[in-house]
């Protein structure tokens, strides 16, 4: 089975080894210094997405989601099962970027969806609209969802699940170095909503990116950051 839980067509993607939030802790959504390492360590997690890839056991170059998944999710601050619903028809592709249109989400009661814009990145090797770019060209997918599992001979199948975008954050992290076992499909989410109040977002402006309908939630995020910003160690710039 491949990387990017690619397996026989029709076969269920892998469960995770460990659970997705910490010891003792059931939801990932509340531990977000984990997600405040993701942010810092995403260019170690994620690899060069420009990058061919390697190749497949039948000679070509093998195409793999996960840096676009990482990339979007995390950029867009989306929730694991808005990633894996995520379907080509909700994209529209703009000069600067994309917009994504989801669809009525547990917090949006009144069905009306929202809109997530993902800007063009600074750095090509960690641009979220170039690698969605890339994985859809290289995939060769016109229609239906976006990210879908791969195959060890590079062939693309069945769409991925929500459980599947835990799997894949958790073997990035561990990539990168860091503890798996304290990682999710949430922590793209929470990761975002630290690391965005890092360099600058507003609760309005984290709230307006995912969708969060609590206050409190958004503020458990920024407590952290406030920690990272006010500490001596945090001014050195390493």
């Amino acid at each position: 089975m491949d990387r990017d839980l690619g397996g026989p067509r029709g076969s269920r993607p892998p469960v995770a080894s460990q659970p997705l939030a910490s010891p003792g802790r059931r939801h990932p959504a509340r531990h977000p210094p984990d997600a405040r390492d993701l942010a810092e360590s995403k260019r170690a997690a994620l690899g060069h997405p420009a990058h061919p890839g390697p190749r497949s056991s039948r000679g070509r170059t093998a195409c793999r989601p996960r840096p676009a998944l990482l990339l979007v999710g995390f950029s867009g601050g989306l929730r694991r099962s808005e990633v894996a619903t995520l379907s080509i028809d909700k994209l529209e592709w703009h000069k600067t970027g994309i917009t994504i249109r989801l669809e009525r989400s547990k917090t949006d009661q009144e069905g009306e969806g929202r809109e997530v814009e993902i800007p063009l990145g600074q750095h090509p090797e960690t641009c979220p609209v170039r690698a969605l770019k890339s994985w859809l060209e290289r995939a060769n997918l016109t229609e239906g969802r976006v990210f879908r599992r791969v195959d060890r001979h590079g062939n693309v199948g069945m769409a991925l699940d929500k459980d599947s975008i835990g799997v894949i954050v958790q073997r990035s992290v561990k990539r990168a170095g860091l503890a798996a076992k304290h990682y999710g499909g949430h922590s793209l989410r929470a990761g975002f909503a630290t690391q965005a109040y890092l360099k600058g977002a507003t609760e309005l402006e984290i709230m307006q990116q995912t969708g969060h309908r609590s206050l409190a939630m958004v503020r458990r995020y920024i407590r952290e950051g406030k920690k990272l910003r006010q500490t001596a160690a945090g001014k050195l710039g390493l």
